[in-house]
């Protein structure tokens, strides 16, 4: 969390990915963007030297949530008010690594077998 003149001291919304809804409800903020409200980020992606060199980068969906809570739509203030229609209920996924092709032929003439795998 990240500090503002805010009470709390504090505001979620600063954050790199950033999610709102665990700004207190009753707090007090500068201005709106800086409070409890339906925003907040939804990805990670991250590459170090040696998955660089394998074309490789590790992915992860949803809202942060380690060590704050996962977001859940039961739970969340928000489950009446914003659509969320066909949308996980609890958004906690696991890391995933992806390689990327090294040429272009891979990626235009790979058999639907080894596509099928890919999603498995």
């Amino acid at each position: 969390m990240a500090r503002c003149d805010c009470d709390p001291p504090f505001s979620a919304e600063n954050a790199i990915s950033c999610r709102s809804d665990l700004n207190p409800e009753n707090g007090s903020y500068p201005f709106p963007a800086l409070g409890h409200r339906d925003h907040g980020a939804t990805d990670m992606k991250v590459t170090n030297s040696q998955l660089i060199e394998s074309l490789s980068f590790t992915a992860i969906a949803g809202p942060t949530h380690d060590p704050t809570p996962v977001f859940d739509w039961t739970t969340t203030p928000f489950q009446e008010i914003v659509p969320h229609n066909g949308q996980p209920t609890r958004w906690t996924f696991e890391p995933v690594t992806h390689r990327w092709s090294s040429s272009l032929y891979d990626v235009h003439y790979r058999d639907d077998t080894e596509l099928d795998q890919d999603f498995s």
